[in-house]
């Protein structure tokens, strides 16, 4: 019985992959981002609720911003408000809110509103 060859690919060039429906795909998130907002339209007038004030307005070091970031990842969350360590290091949180404070303003119907909506998700 005689062995069959395979063809191999010659040119040495591989075939790029196919690409997946982008136009398809970027529809699907614009849409679910669109939902996400116009859920949570309602509460952007709304205060502060829990530790929001806590985190975002009573913590020096939310407020001071990029030069606090060293202090941010490495104490506890509400350490810039109560100087005690609380036992919740929420390093990424900290760093968020101090880089979403730089950009937008950080009064509760402001930028911050949404900002910390979309943290949430």
């Amino acid at each position: 019985m005689a062995k069959r060859s395979r063809k191999r690919d010659t040119t040495g060039v591989a075939e790029p992959p196919k690409s997946p429906r982008t136009p398809e795909l970027f529809a699907i998130a614009a849409a679910l981002a669109l939902l996400a907002c116009l859920l949570y339209a309602p509460s952007w007038h709304y205060g502060f609720a829990g530790d929001d004030a806590l985190v975002i307005r009573d913590n020096a070091w939310t407020r001071e911003g990029l030069a606090r970031l060293p202090s941010i990842v490495s104490h506890s969350l509400y350490f810039g408000a109560v100087p005690q360590n609380s036992g919740l290091y929420r390093p990424i949180a900290g760093v968020y809110f101090a880089l979403a404070g730089v950009v937008v303003d950080r009064s509760p119907g402001g930028g911050i509103t949404f900002c910390r909506s979309s943290s949430t998700v």
